[in-house]
């Protein structure tokens, strides 16, 4: 397992991208134009197949933060099981990317760049905007449509068979849960530079802990809990 201040990420040229698509999905038959997508630890791709038709490429490299440093067998759990949630959630009526196999029939395929052991695959392109785009726009029914995606997705992710191993998400720290936020956070704080603003910050995560640690949280107000039925629609991988 790779420490988590290392830097661990793929950054493929649009030219080794592609290259990695004609190799290992010569069924597509060709790609006209690849375009890079907005990622995190990991690298997305759209790309423009011939006849106009859409699909994105996912690139993931073993020991990346994001995955809290997981070695190859892990990483590639990790990305099979996001191709569960997907089949989950369309089995529930939620629209969602759909897994294209390689020329071989292997869903995530992995390869050598650089020193990175990396694992490729492509997924069916959905169209959107981003939530973040969306600011300053009226509502026109978009917080009840998200709230029924969620429903859904709630419904789908609870028919999933739990870890062989028994793990789950209570035994991973995962940097975007907002239970963790205060732990995650508070080693950063001396960063800020701001003196006002640092405390306001302190305050906030304080406070935040005092909420987890109190009766009526620890008690059934579970919006923050991780790894519940009720709150996994906070624990769904949006492309990184």
């Amino acid at each position: 397992m790779a420490a988590l201040d290392e830097e661990i990420r793929p950054r493929l040229t649009d030219a080794e991208a592609k290259g990695v698509v004609e190799a290992e999905w010569s069924h597509l038959r060709g790609v006209d134009a690849i375009e890079p997508l907005p990622s995190y630890d990991d690298q997305n791709f759209l790309l423009t197949l011939r006849g106009n038709r859409r699909a994105v490429l996912k690139i993931a490299a073993s020991g990346a933060p994001c995955r809290g440093g997981a070695g190859e067998a892990v990483t590639a759990g990790y990305l099979d099981c996001e191709h569960a949630m997907m089949r989950a959630l369309a089995s529930a009526g939620a629209e969602a990317p759909e897994p294209v196999p390689s020329d071989d029939g292997r869903e995530v395929v992995p390869f050598k760049w650089t020193d990175l052991t990396c694992f490729a695959r492509v997924v069916t392109f959905l169209q959107g905007d981003a939530l973040s785009d969306l600011r300053g726009h009226g509502d026109d029914g978009l917080f009840k449509m998200l709230g029924a995606t969620l429903g859904a997705a709630d419904v789908a992710l609870a028919t999933l068979a739990p870890r062989p191993d028994g793990a789950d998400a209570e035994s991973r720290i995962l940097a975007w849960d907002l239970a963790n936020a205060a732990r995650v956070s508070r080693p950063y704080l001396d960063d800020v530079l701001d003196a006002d603003v640092r405390m306001r910050v302190a305050a906030g995560l304080e406070g935040l802990e005092q909420l987890l640690a109190s009766p009526e949280y620890v008690g059934g107000a579970d919006l923050l809990q991780t790894g519940s039925r009720r709150g996994r629609g906070r624990d769904v991988d949006i492309p990184r």
